[in-house]
């Protein structure tokens, strides 16, 4: 009864949402792509609901009558249309050329040769840079700033959530595929021999003045890492020291002896 008797302004939703807030507006309003934006949590809960599905179903999928084929077929085609993206997009940042010298472009072509071959010496590299340049990709984005209102985001994205979906699939499927120490550095090795080419690279385009190349960033940070590591040349060994731990990491938790078949 006392409710009734007061006088209260009417506000539409959409006069509400438009009221300015001080970061609740701006966060949802706000679409492109930069560190803990609106887009990054969506492309996060991406990433988490697809490792999750893939590690709850991938010996499910295998069970079913040309499940495995379907799956995969599904992904080399999403992997296959989004790979010439991710070379645009990363072209786009590096001078305006591009090439498949990033650790993630490289990876989404191993694991189209994997899902064609179904190699374990194919595994044995894109399980650890797969896994570990998607997850990096999802946490530390490097897109232009595409946010959820550009198709790019989603080439991006589901292109980078391929390198690590497939690996952990083969893992959960191919028991017979052992974990090993011996795995790590070699992956590892890859790694700092993919790095130094690289780098060579980079260095010859930037010496005839045909762009600020920068694959694997051999030269230059990402701009969401700045500031926050060291500059160049510092941050180079950090880099490989950390992805060394977190190859060492990725088999810790993984590490198990090959089963007979």
């Amino acid at each position: 009864m006392f409710l009734t008797n007061l006088d209260l302004p009417m506000v539409s939703v959409s006069q509400f949402l438009t009221v300015e807030t001080p970061w609740f507006y701006e966060w949802f309003h706000n679409l492109d792509l930069t560190m803990f934006s609106f887009s990054h949590l969506i492309a996060i809960i991406i990433a988490a609901i697809g490792i999750f599905l893939t590690l709850k179903y991938s010996k499910k999928i295998e069970a079913l009558p040309k499940g495995e084929k379907i799956f995969l077929g599904i992904i080399f085609i999403v992997s296959f249309i989004t790979g010439p993206y991710l070379d645009q997009i990363k072209g786009t940042l590096n001078g305006g050329i591009p090439l498949p010298l990033h650790l993630c472009t490289i990876s989404t072509y191993l694991t189209l040769a994997l899902i064609i071959f179904k190699k374990e010496k194919i595994f044995n590299i894109v399980f650890f840079t797969g896994i570990l340049g998607g997850i990096i990709t999802f946490m530390v984005p490097n897109n232009g700033g595409h946010g959820i209102n550009n198709i790019n985001f989603y080439t991006f994205f589901f292109g980078h959530l391929c390198i690590i979906i497939v690996p952990i699939y083969f893992y959960k499927t191919r028991l017979n595929w052992a974990i090993s120490l011996k795995k790590v550095v070699f992956a590892f090795s890859f790694i700092v021999v993919l790095f130094l080419f690289d780098f060579f690279v980079n260095s010859i385009l930037r010496y005839f003045e045909l762009g600020s190349f920068n694959y694997m960033f051999t030269h230059d940070l990402p701009s969401e890492l700045k500031g926050v590591l060291p500059a160049w040349p510092f941050y180079i060994p950090f880099f490989l020291l950390i992805a060394f731990v977190l190859f060492y990491l990725i088999y810790f938790f993984t590490k198990r002896k090959a089963l007979e078949k």
